[in-house]
């Protein structure tokens, strides 16, 4: 049912896109479009057209500057205060490949990615919405086979969406590999294979000089000058009758036969022992005459009759792979290691094909090779929202030195994946690319991988009418997108009018590794509590906010227009805790299992994040306690009473708590359970402990439970579902109980229950699989009032999330505050988020605000020192 009313709201959204676009029909070439008043920036050397105009027309790009004459009948759309760029490329994509063929493999090279694209699929929707105009789809295995260039646009058949079909060859090195025989073993597989491709180029080379001289010779024969006297043509037909004498006499005899069963039969075909016994029975056995051909025997030749040589046989796999050694496509070879590296390039050198290194995860010794023969490079994934890991942090700084033709693409295995594509070049400018660069690795530099340049990749005059408008930088995945064209067609048009996003990064002059115990911090952009930013100075003494002011004490550090916010808050993270027997472990407290030297929490921490609300794993309906985390804290556990302080409640109503070997194994026996929990009905435990320690358990079990009953203690639940949903908020109306949603799915239904009863949301961080509409509706419920928070395990899946919701609609003063002080407020951390006098000085200096999934942490101070996970 939750399917077909997606798929119901997707098609209307679509639908009403769809009617801001032109009337003509997908084959039909349409109206001239002209973008006015916007900043262009044309990514051809770095030319930036303040209040310009780009006017496409017959599906290219006729004009670009601030003096275009504008046709009469052009579509003119005003950009102001919006971005112009080239059209997005994903060089590695699944858009467009039926599921039945997105794994697709081979080591002979001998797929053809056109042969697996389904005309039919909507995913192009979604992924036009990000301003992407042409992915790049491939094949995989040690060969695979042709890639493909595809257009981002509906309507189409295969021919009309396909821009290349052959733009290089997919091939990999070091997949599945152990050790270095292996990794050695594929390469040499790989140049076996070329070396075929080699000796078939030849074979049809020889062909052509041959054929060219035996049809010069027939030229010159037919195009001789005089005629033969009388006497040379009776010489001519001497010898011509000669040679008819002479092949007569080489001809093959035939054959004899011999009657066997009623048949005749050639003797030749009769094995040798058989025509022996046959012989010694009395059977008369002919002889065979010289010159007779045996059956089997090969009469094939070279040439024919007349001279002519013999056309070798096609194949169509090494006629595409030929191309390789024509060096008219590249071989693009995804890497895993420095051998692999070493291996692809040696290749290279020796078969004098050009290659393309691919993936990249850690190519180490190799880099002197690479900078030596400057092979483009395609860098990713750079995000870890997939199965697949992101390639980054210890390898990208090599990357981002390197002067080679750099591209950066999605590697995703889900046809809508590239339309974070943005999320990734973000997330390499964060690790040290610049903006420039990484706008030139979605475009211009995309198209010079594909060897499509000249058509793709940048805003010129006679270049395919491919562009997007954006409300803020292009490499900010938060701005959303106004307009996308693909050569001359509107493929989306947002129905809403966009505030500009800011995207204004920095750089950041360093603080000391070791601050005095009272200091000032000044910056232009300073978070307020409405998370906004503006100027103002913050003084800190003991590890605590002082003040934040105007006024300005001559030794404060001048930080410029770096972002200084509160540490960031998780409102989410599990911990270890184990499953219990019991769906009831309200004495479970998930401090019990916090280690500080998880390299997961510490990874957050040099990402920014200062706090969590750290709970209990969601096995059981009554998960436990949740505690107040705070990273690189003297105390960094939240304490009360001599124990750990217990911020929330966890409760699961999701499949998670549900089994089949233990009660409940369906909602109604969940939602039962837990009002006989908050009833106050008792639960005898199944675990075998001394008396003493039940009775500890079940004392803090009652204090858990007459907190969360009275309000000074939030419960959590966690539901997905709409059935779910709707019966987490009965169990928070019926027990008047301060309540929160964690991850739901599904709360279009639910919303206005929810602001009614002032629920806020903890949400999820989105997946490549998720559709549009689940980041849409949480942006709905921000904007309706709703406070917001993050769960995740790591940092780039919720500072991602935030920028989607950006996307999505939300503000960026709203997905500010979710990041911080709504999240804080939410789950009861009460000296976690705000920049405010009495606070811990928990802060982070940013070289953009961390909505920007571009900005980075370049400090991290906690408890007024800068900590030592600062990255």
């Amino acid at each position: 049912m939750r399917y077909f009313k997606n798929r119901a709201r997707w098609l209307v959204a679509f639908a009403a896109t769809a009617l801001l676009l032109p009337s003509a029909s997908a084959h039909d070439v349409p109206k001239p479009i002209a973008l006015v008043n916007g900043r262009i920036l044309t990514v051809d050397g770095g030319t930036v057209i303040d209040k310009g105009t780009v006017l496409i027309k017959d599906e290219k790009i006729a004009g670009v500057g601030t003096d275009v004459k504008i046709p009469d009948d052009a579509v003119k759309i005003d950009v102001s205060g919006m971005t112009v760029c080239p059209g997005l490329i994903d060089v590695r994509s699944k858009l467009w490949i039926e599921s039945g063929s997105a794994t697709a493999s081979s080591s002979t090279g001998s797929l053809d990615m056109t042969k697996a694209i389904d005309t039919f699929s909507e995913d192009w929707i979604e992924v036009a919405k990000q301003g992407v105009t042409a992915i790049c789809v491939q094949p995989s295995g040690s060969m695979g086979g042709r890639c493909v260039v595809l257009r981002v646009a509906g309507g189409h058949d295969e021919a009309h969406l396909t821009i290349e079909g052959a733009s290089g060859i997919q091939a990999s090195l070091g997949a599945g590999a152990r050790n270095s025989t292996t990794r050695y073993s594929q390469y040499t597989s790989l140049k076996r294979q070329l070396d075929a491709v080699k000796k078939y180029q030849d074979e049809w080379k020889k062909y052509r000089e041959a054929l060219k001289k035996w049809e010069e010779a027939q030229k010159k024969k037919k195009d001789g000058k005089g005629k033969k006297d009388e006497k040379s043509k009776a010489d001519d037909k001497k010898k011509e009758d000669a040679k008819a004498d002479e092949k007569k006499a080489a001809e093959p005899k035939k054959v004899p036969t011999i009657r066997i069963r009623g048949r005749e039969v050639r003797i030749d075909q009769i094995p040798p022992q058989i025509l022996a016994q046959l012989k010694a029975r009395g059977m008369k056995i002919p002889e065979m005459p010289s010159g007779a051909r045996s059956a089997g025997s090969s009469s094939s030749k070279s040439t024919s009759k007349d001279g002519k040589p013999k056309e070798p046989k096609k194949d169509k796999v090494k006629e595409v792979l030929v191309k390789l050694l024509e060096r008219k496509i590249p071989l693009r070879v995804e890497v895993n290691t420095a051998d692999d590296a070493a291996h692809a390039l040696k290749l290279g050198d020796e078969m004098k094909v050009d290659i393309v290194l691919e993936g990249l995860a850690k190519l180490g010794r190799s880099w002197e090779k690479v900078n030596e023969q400057r092979p483009p490079l395609v860098a990713g994934p750079m995000v870890g929202w997939e199965t697949a890991p992101a390639r980054r942090t210890d390898w990208f700084s090599d990357i981002a030195a390197s002067e080679n033709v750099l591209a950066i693409a999605t590697f995703s295995r889900n046809p809508r994946g590239s339309r974070l594509l943005r999320a990734h070049a973000a997330m390499a400018i964060a690790e040290g690319l610049t903006t420039d660069r990484a706008l030139e690795s979605i475009t211009i530099n995309a198209a010079k991988v594909l060897g499509l340049a000249d058509k793709l990749g940048s805003i010129k005059v006679g270049k395919h009418g491919d562009v997007a408008v954006f409300a803020g930088h292009p490499t900010d995945p938060a701005a959303p997108v106004m307009l996308t064209v693909s050569q001359g067609q509107i493929t989306y048009k947002a129905t809403d009018t966009l505030t500009a996003v800011p995207s204004e990064r920095t750089e950041i002059s360093g603080l000391p590794p070791a601050l005095p115990d009272s200091y000032a911090l000044k910056s232009s952009r300073v978070q307020k509590a409405d998370g906004t930013f503006g100027p103002a100075t913050i003084k800190v003494a003991g590890g605590k906010i002082v003040s934040v002011s105007d006024e300005t004490p001559d030794d404060a550090f001048d930080l410029g227009d770096a972002v200084v916010t509160a540490g960031l808050v998780v409102g989410h993270a599990a911990g270890s805790t184990s499953a219990s027997v019991d769906p009831v472990a309200a004495h479970t407290h998930a401090a019990d299992n916090y280690n500080p030297d998880s390299e997961g929490l510490r990874k957050m921490q040099r990402a920014g994040f200062t706090t969590v609300a750290y709970a209990p794993v969601s096995t059981n309906v009554v998960a436990g306690q949740m505690a107040c985390v705070r990273f690189g804290a003297d105390q960094p556990i939240a304490m009360k009473d001599d124990w750990p302080h217990t911020i929330a409640g966890k409760f699961v109503l999701s499949g998670s708590s549900r089994s089949t070997n233990r009660f409940p194994s369906a909602l109604t026996g969940q939602v039962d359970l837990l009002r006989r929990y908050f009833g106050g009905e008792d639960f005898d435990t199944r675990l075998f402990v001394p008396g003493s320690i039940e009775a500890a358990m079940d004392k803090k079990a009652e204090k858990l439970l007459e907190s969360l009953k009275s309000g000074q203690t939030i419960a959590v639940f966690e539901a997905g579902t709409d059935a779910e949903v709707r019966a987490a908020l009965d169990i928070i109306e019926e027990f008047k109980l301060k309540g929160v949603l964690l991850e739901p799915q599904d709360i279009r239904s639910s919303m206005e229950r929810i602001k009614s009863l002032g629920v806020g949301i903890i949400a999820r961080s989105m997946r490549v699989t998720d559709y549009d509409w689940y980041a849409a509706d949480i942006a709905a419920a921000s904007k309706a009032g709703v406070p917001v928070s993050f769960s995740a395990t790591t940092a780039d899946q919720i500072r991602g999330t935030a920028a989607m919701l950006v996307n999505a609609g939300m503000s960026p003063e709203a997905a500010m505050k979710a990041l911080t002080s709504d999240a804080a407020r939410m789950c009861g951390l009460a000296d976690s988020g705000e920049i405010a006098s009495g606070k811990p000085a928990d802060l982070v200096v940013w070289t953009g605000s961390p909505v920007d999934f571009g900005a980075r942490a370049a400090h991290v101070i906690v408890d007024g020192r800068v900590t030592k996970e600062t990255p």
